[in-house]
C-alpha cells in the first residue's frame, strides 16, 4: 500500500486507509494485533517535515546513486558486448546484492511524500531494465 515504515511496527501514509483496514480486519481479525491511528501532524510536524526529520534522504540518495552508477555502467557494457550465461548470472548476483543494499534503507514512501531529489525510482527503473536485458540475452 506504499506506506512508509517509520519504525519497525509503525507505518505512515498520507492516504485514508480505513476501508482497506476494515477489509483486512474482517478477513483476518487484525484488530487484536494492530491499531489504526489517524493524525494530521506528529509532534507538530506536517507530512514533508516528518519525512525530512524521520529519514536521512541525503544518505539514502548517496547509496542509491552508487547503485545507479554501478548498474548504468554494467548496462552500457552489456549493450556493447555479448556476455556468456555465466557472466550474466554473475552480474545478476552482484546486481541483486547491490539493489538490496540500495533499497534496504529506503522507507518506500508513497510518491506524494518523497523529497523532490529522491532517486529511488530511477534505481528501481534501472533494476527492472537490467533484469529485462539479462532475460533477453539468456
Amino acid at each position: 500500500m506504499r506506506m512508509g515504515c517509520l519504525q519497525k511496527s509503525v507505518w505512515i501514509t498520507p492516504r485514508d486507509i480505513r476501508p482497506d483496514y476494515d477489509d483486512l480486519d474482517r478477513a483476518a481479525a487484525v484488530d487484536s494485533v494492530a491499531f489504526l491511528l489517524e493524525a494530521r501532524t506528529v509532534l507538530g510536524y506536517g507530512n514533508q517535515s516528518l519525512v525530512q526529520e524521520a529519514w536521512n534522504f541525503d544518505h539514502i540518495n548517496e547509496v542509491q546513486r552508487l547503485y545507479v552508477a554501478f548498474i548504468s555502467e554494467n548496462l552500457a557494457r552489456l549493450s556493447s558486448t555479448k556476455a556468456t550465461p555465466e557472466e550474466l548470472m554473475q552480474l545478476l548476483r552482484m546486481e541483486h546484492q547491490a539493489f538490496a543494499q540500495a533499497m534496504s534503507i529506503d522507507p518506500l514512501l508513497p510518491e506524494e511524500l518523497l523529497p523532490s531529489d529522491y532517486i529511488g525510482q530511477r534505481a528501481y527503473a534501472l533494476h527492472q531494465e537490467c533484469l529485462e536485458h539479462v532475460a533477453g540475452q539468456l
